[in-house]
Formats: structure tokens, sequence, C-alpha cells
């Protein structure tokens, strides 16, 4: 086969497309590479609309939550992937491999995987024995036989290949150097004060209770929380009892241009996640670099990965504790450090046009030997 017309690349993900910036960028990686992708994703209620030019498709689904909806997306993506034409697959996630991989076993189709993290150490499976030891069955079987992986952080990587023995390329969710930014105007409220902000899904073990209980002991500033997810309307009725009245404000889910326009007025990022298993314990969320990359001071759980960035580069302060005074201290304390941090030299250091030059040498040495 001429190398150059084995082009076609099939991204596919379980996730929103629109909100997903891992994916896109892997998508505009490959295109500015000269490979022809089309990403395949669900077609959710609400989905907004994916900008600019990519080629995508969204398959509708009648399933949105519980077993049945990765049972009947793995089922539909099968077919669509079999009978479309692709040189290439990259599945994102456990949730969206077994279909990619058994069309790639069918029809010889070269597989590259993207594992955003460990999916069987999340924590909505934690407490759901059956379906966390089916989907552990899954990754068991498939990811032996895997050529082509790269995956968020170099623990997560090392716990893969201490498991199956699979050599596993490290791909860091970074920002790009270049990013198109809109003006996000925050509520009366919050003008001539210290902006605090969590930016990412609102779910159990990302510390936000612990955050919220801390806003009585720190005067002139309110915390800002953008995104949705299961815990947004118990912190919101946390966020109504006093003294925390008025001090905690959310935005609800904001396109990637309107957020960095917000993250740009805080005076610190959040990322205080807790230890609920391997998956939190090794993650580097791409939250804290979209803070790095703003310019804005960082206050970090106490985890590997995250505070490994931090400290190396000095950009904010480590949590070792959750009581709330204390939470409020060191909020306070990293504060204090903005103008004060190099972060060009971060952002040079750490950014999406460096980082991804892995994914398209991966491509490239595919495409080669086709």
């Amino acid at each position: 086969m001429n190398h150059r017309t084995a082009n076609r690349v099939i991204i596919s993900v379980f996730s929103d497309l629109a909100t997903d910036q891992r994916v896109l960028k892997t998508a505009r990686t490959l295109e500015s590479a000269g490979f022809d992708v089309k990403v395949i994703a669900r077609k959710l209620p609400g989905s907004p609309e994916v900008t600019g030019k990519l080629k995508h498709h969204r398959i509708k689904v009648l399933f949105h939550t519980s077993f049945l909806a990765y049972a009947e997306w793995n089922i539909r993506l099968f077919f669509y992937l079999l009978f479309h034409k692709k040189n290439f697959l990259q599945p994102n996630d456990l949730d969206t491999l077994p279909a990619n991989y058994l069309t790639s076993i069918l029809t010889g189709t070269p597989l590259v995987y993207d594992s955003h993290e460990l999916f069987t150490e999340i924590p909505e499976l934690i407490d759901h024995a059956f379906v966390r030891k089916v989907w552990a069955s899954i990754e068991a079987f498939i990811f032996p036989k895997l050529k082509h992986v790269y995956t968020v952080s170099p623990s997560v990587a090392k716990h893969y290949e201490n498991k199956y023995g699979v050599h596993v390329n490290v791909v860091r969710n970074l920002p790009s150097l270049h990013q198109n930014v809109q003006t996000y105007t925050l509520p009366d409220e919050c003008k001539g004060k210290k902006i605090i902000l969590y930016q990412g899904a609102i779910n159990p073990g990302r510390g936000l209770e612990k955050a919220i209980d801390a806003m009585q002991y720190i005067d002139d500033s309110v915390l800002v929380i953008t995104g949705s997810g299961p815990l947004l309307d118990t912190l919101q009725k946390q966020s109504k009892n006093e003294p925390l009245s008025g001090r905690v404000f959310f935005t609800g889910r904001l396109d990637p241009a309107r957020l960095r326009g917000l993250t740009r007025q805080a005076d610190v990022g959040l990322s205080i996640e807790e230890d609920l298993g391997l998956n939190y314990r090794y993650a580097l969320p791409n939250k804290i670099f979209d803070y790095i990359h703003a310019g804005v001071p960082v206050l970090v759980s106490d985890l590997p990965e995250m505070k490994k960035i931090v400290e190396e580069y000095r950009l904010g302060k480590v949590l070792y504790d959750r009581n709330p005074q204390y939470i409020a201290r060191l909020i306070k304390e990293t504060m204090t450090m903005k103008g004060h941090i190099d972060f060009d030299s971060a952002k040079q250091a750490l950014n999406w046009e460096k980082e991804s030059q892995i994914i398209t040498e991966i491509f490239r040495n595919l495409q080669a030997h086709r």
C-alpha cells in the first residue's frame, strides 16, 4: 500500500466530543501531520456543536447511563467502524476499546490506544463490584495484545507496564501554546475580590466540599466552581448555608475559550483531589496545566504526579491536610505567589506542541510500514 494514501484515522470516544480537549487536540495534531482524521462520538441530549472544521460523526444512542449505554455504544460503534474506510484506529479509554479491538482483528487495521485514566479504578466503579469486574476482565483480555499505547502520566504508564508487560508511552494532557480566549464576565458580587477557581467535573473525591467549608475562613475572596456533575446540587445547597452565603459561585459548564477567559482572572487554581484509589492517586489533571498557562498559582493534593509538577517548577503549594482552616491558610499562601512565578519557563516546557510529537511519531512509523 502506498503510504501516502494510508492516512485515514478514525478516532472514537465515549465522552462528549465538544468538551473533550484531549481528543480534539489529538485529532488536530494528526491533521497537521497530514492524516485524514474523523472522530466518532455519541450524540447526547444537549450536545454542543464542535467548533472548527474537524470531521466528525455522532452516533445516536438510546441509553445514556448504566452498563446498557456502554454495551449499545460498542455495538453501534463496531458496525460503524467495520463498514467505513480506515487505515488506523484510535480508541480513547476502555469504554471504546472493545469495538475498536474487534474491528482491528477482523480487518487487520492497526490500533493505537489512548488511555485517559485507569478506567477500572474510577470512583464510579469502586462500589459496583460486578460492573468493575466485567471491565477489568475486558481490559485483561485485550491490553496484553496491544502494540501501540499511550497514556496521561508516568505513574499510569508504569502501572500498565507492570501489570500487562506492554510498553506504554506518556503523552500528558497539556494545553497548546496558541489558544482561543474569549472574555468571561464574572457576577458583580465577585468584583474587587480574589478569585479562587476550580474547573472540571463536579464529582466525588474532588475536595470541593472541604474547599467550600474553607471559604468561611477567607475574607475578600470568592470560590468559583465551573463544570457539572453529580455533586452539583449538593454543593449548591451547602454553599447557601451561613456563613458561606455569597462566597461561592457556580458557572455551569463553559466552552473552552470562555473558560480560559475566566481562568486568567483567577488568583489561585485548585486541584485537591482525594486519594480514592489508583485512578486519583496517579492522576495528572489537565486543569493544573490550564492554570499554569493562564499564569495562575496552583494548590494541589499530596499525590505523586501533581505534586511533582508543582514542586519541580515551583508553581504553587501542596496540600497535606483536609482541615478547612488549613486549606484556607494554604489558599491564602498560594495567592501571594501570583506575580512571583516564572510561568513562561513552565509553559515552554509543558505544552501540547512538544508533547504531541510522540503521537505523530507513532502514526508516521505505522504509516511507513504499511
